[in-house]
């Protein structure tokens, strides 16, 4: 007896109830675990982002930066606020004049860290929406499946609500008082803009993330070779706007003293354990710094030649796989491809913070990449220090996945082309 096919709509149901239970099962009850045992996790946070009691890690460097702006311009900027400073200021000169222009919106106050992190409180529940968002509107251009119902909304918004609240990256990042916390929120509605077909939006999303993170400066090229000239506009356009009034307000030479640093930390890299990169692996690994104690000037971290080396290649290699394997840039497949670059330019980067990491979802990656690395602290002056790098693991993991996902969806596209062409 033939076998009646599956309805849509009953394998969304299906799909729907899996991603909560992995979900469940790979991130509530691992992080209850956790906070039995006392290790830091995502729901030690909450009650602390409840209470908006957060710390000023990029607030206080921002606001250190323009106070020395307000006294003494640019001289010695980048020398005064990393290299002699205990609370370093890295980012780009272009992320001051939107610092500058975003002071005079109301509620926002860069010199004050209360009002930086009643700003950011939203951005948690932002995020939240925005995730369970991406998912649902992505069921249907699976394939066979059907927009999903309002029952299986309220299971994808409880899915993405724990995804998010018990993500130790997200909320350390809150926590923190980070900034990242908004460049996760803008890349986030990058992919949504794209699944629903905003491309210039996308663009300016992504010129937004770039004017304080340079290195995503890399979607550039990714617009180029797929002919994504929307996106190139928007981001281009926002990029080259604030660029222009940079130099204008802090001059070429602040602006060649950021390159310099940027070259330097590429160089340099970071043994403390919160560095989820190739680089802080190898350091660890060869034990060429502290990987418990966090120095926050970074003034212990070392030059060696193999870690630089290997470093750059495994980058290199990341990024080019994500640049060059093109695919058909429709809804679907052009998510899946800006979420593996923006995934693969962040783990490329020589230092990449654990609250770096955006959110994952695949259970089989959750697990590692969001929790603590703390809970390998044992293992620092060992032979088996690598397994402190479990949340790298956890990233790379998700790699591997979205490029098998897309070798699978792209051989389901060429098998339904084909029976379509001999029907």
């Amino acid at each position: 007896m033939k076998q009646r096919p599956r309805q849509p709509a009953a394998v969304t149901h299906r799909l729907v109830w899996l991603l909560l239970a992995g979900v469940v099962g790979f991130a509530a009850l691992p992080t209850l675990a956790l906070r039995a045992l006392g290790e830091p996790n995502g729901l030690w946070t909450i009650p602390a982002w409840l209470r908006i009691d957060a710390g000023g890690d990029s607030w206080g460097a921002i606001e250190q930066a323009l106070r020395h702006l307000d006294t003494k311009g640019t001289v010695d900027f980048y020398k005064d606020l990393y290299h002699s400073a205990s609370h370093q200021f890295i980012y780009s000169p272009l992320s001051l004049v939107f610092y500058r222009l975003t002071q005079y919106i109301p509620g926002i106050d860069w010199y004050s860290q209360d009002a930086m992190n009643r700003v950011s409180w939203p951005m948690v529940p932002a995020t939240i929406v925005v995730l369970a968002l991406t998912i649902g509107y992505s069921l249907p251009r699976l394939g066979r499946l059907a927009a999903p119902r309002p029952m299986e909304w309220a299971a994808i918004g409880l899915a993405a609500a724990l995804a998010v609240l018990l993500s130790w990256p997200i909320m350390r990042g809150w926590h923190n008082g980070q900034i990242q916390t908004w460049l996760n929120l803008l890349g986030m509605l990058a992919l949504l803009c794209w699944l629903l077909g905003g491309r210039a939006v996308v663009g300016v999303l992504l010129g937004l993330a770039c004017i304080v993170k340079p290195q995503l400066g890399v979607v550039v090229l990714w617009a180029a070779l797929r002919g994504q000239w929307a996106v190139l506009a928007g981001c281009a356009v926002v990029v080259a706007g604030f660029a222009v009034a940079s130099l204008a307000a802090y001059g070429l030479g602040m602006h060649l003293d950021y390159v310099a640093l940027m070259g330097l930390l590429s160089r340099r890299g970071e043994a403390f354990v919160d560095n989820q990169s190739v680089n802080g692996l190898l350091n660890r690994l060869w034990h060429l710094g502290p990987n418990l104690t966090f120095d926050g000037t970074h003034r212990s971290m070392v030059f060696d030649p193999w870690v630089y080396g290997l470093t750059m290649a495994s980058s290199a290699a990341m990024l080019l796989a994500a640049l060059a394997w093109l695919n058909q840039q429709t809804a679907l497949f052009g998510t899946h491809d800006l979420a593996t670059l923006l995934l693969d330019s962040t783990i490329a980067a020589p230092v990449a913070y654990t609250h770096h990491n955006d959110v994952i979802l695949p259970a089989c990656a959750y697990l590692p990449v969001s929790n603590s690395p703390a809970v390998t602290a044992a293992l620092a002056d060992t032979a088996w220090n690598p397994l402190q790098s479990l949340p790298f693991f956890g990233a790379l993991l998700l790699l591997g996945l979205l490029f098998w996902t897309r070798a699978r969806l792209e051989a389901q596209a060429h098998a339904h082309a084909h029976a379509y062409a001999h029907a």
